[in-house]
């Protein structure tokens, strides 16, 4: 009898899951209980207290209220439709152009990312009952500001204008700089202004080279994405200025930029130039020598893009072998064979003992 009873309100509940109208109150339930968890949880919770449970309560709590609230108010607007003489039905598609129809789903969009940026982002942040702003703490700072610029890109170079050796190898595993030789020549321009300013320079840099990879994207996008909406050419082109806009606040304010100023990383050079090569790849195929002199740049600067030389390969099968050798051993070379040397037993140094710590934000690191 349980067991019949059970399986009678399982098919109920599947049965209405499956409704299209208890279908979206759930769903907007859950997207507004989203919205408001964080206002909440300060409301309702000590702001000290980071107890996960706590929180999936008050998420759950806030889920619960939102869809009986929705539920209420669907059964109230069923109630009151049924009161009322129908006519001609009402047509719930709008009869706009497609451009038209474009611009009002990207409204809505950025409006509703806008919305989420402010109740999540800027209304948490004032603590009403103390009279205070709580200031954000977005990333882990250290003196002095651009610390790794300073240790790894500008004084190494400077040394090196002195005659000083950089590349060594104590017996205790310690050295001076564990980068490739090649970049050494590509920021010795840096030594044209004092260590604050060439900070300063590398910042706008990054900054650029943000903006540039974005439109390359974009550019890309609008080439080969959008024309397969179907709409026009100049719609195509807003959509991808909208997208490079939108990602561009994104990018500029989220942690990965803001990480990379603090310490003065170079990664998105390294995904710049990267990106440079697969352009090549793209509108000019047979620039050979062009794409490997971009790609291997990028992997001197980070080895990561390495992976690319896939593409190059599928592209121009054995051919792209010597000019790749060549163009490699070259830059390994940029500082005479001795240094050469003398870096990859710092690689193979560092490869085998390892280095754990928190701050360069590898998962090996936060794993230990």
């Amino acid at each position: 009898m349980n067991k019949g009873v059970l399986q009678q309100f399982f098919r109920s509940l599947a049965r209405r899951l499956s409704d299209n109208r208890t279908f979206f109150i759930l769903l907007l339930a859950a997207s507004t209980a989203w919205v408001i968890k964080a206002p909440l949880n300060r409301l309702l919770s000590n702001p000290q207290d980071k107890n996960s449970f706590l929180q999936l309560a008050i998420f759950l709590l806030a889920f619960i209220c939102c869809a009986l609230i929705f539920s209420v108010c669907a059964w109230f607007g069923k109630r009151f439709s049924s009161r009322v003489s129908h006519g001609k039905p009402i047509n719930t598609t709008l009869n706009i152009a497609p451009d038209t129809r474009l611009v009002s789903i990207l409204v809505i969009l950025v409006g509703g990312i806008t919305a989420i940026l402010l109740v999540n982002q800027v209304l948490p942040k004032i603590d009403i009952q103390n009279r205070t702003f709580i200031t954000p703490k977005i990333i882990p700072t250290m003196d002095p500001v651009g610390n790794d610029f300073r240790t790894g890109l500008y004084e190494p170079p400077h040394m090196l204008l002195a005659d000083q050796p950089i590349y060594y190898l104590n017996e205790d595993g310690s050295n001076l700089t564990q980068y490739p030789p090649l970049l050494n020549l590509l920021f010795m321009p840096y030594q044209l202004f004092s260590e604050d300013t060439a900070y300063l320079v590398h910042v706008i840099l990054l900054f650029v080279a943000n903006l540039a990879c974005l439109a390359l994207a974009a550019h890309w996008a609008k080439d080969f994405l959008f024309p397969l909406t179907g709409f026009e050419a100049r719609t195509q082109t807003l959509f991808a200025w909208l997208l490079f806009l939108v990602m561009a606040a994104f990018t500029l304010t989220g942690y990965p930029f803001l990480f990379s100023v603090e310490r003065g990383n170079y990664d998105i050079l390294a995904l710049f130039f990267a990106m440079l090569a697969v352009n090549s790849l793209i509108y000019h195929p047979n620039r050979i020598w062009l794409q490997v002199i971009l790609l291997s740049i990028a992997v001197h600067l980070k080895i990561y893009p390495a992976a690319l030389f896939v593409l190059l390969l599928f592209k121009h099968g054995k051919k792209m072998i010597l000019p790749a050798l060549a163009v490699n051993v070259a830059f390994l070379l940029a500082l005479g064979p001795a240094n050469a040397l003398t870096f990859l037993r710092i690689i193979r140094q560092n490869v085998a003992t390892g280095f754990t710590w928190v701050g360069n934000h590898s998962g090996f690191s936060f794993a230990t």
